[in-house]
């Protein structure tokens, strides 16, 4: 794993929960203090977003790093 590929994980694991509040997805989630916001948990939903998220920031990371 490069260290562009080493940060882009980084960032994506760090602000996953951000963006699975603010952006309110069809699957539910555990909050910050463990209680369940639903009962259902569609983990391969999340890592869908993870991947996403990995893939745009590994994108614009490689993009800028020349800068």
């Amino acid at each position: 794993m490069s260290d562009l590929e080493k940060r882009a994980h980084d960032i994506a694991v760090r602000i996953l929960p951000y963006t699975l509040k603010e952006f309110k997805p069809d699957f539910t989630y555990l909050s910050s203090d463990e209680v369940s916001q639903g009962l259902s948990l569609r983990s391969g939903e999340i890592v869908e977003e993870y991947v996403l998220l990995y893939e745009a920031l590994l994108k614009d990371l490689e993009e800028y790093s020349d800068l």
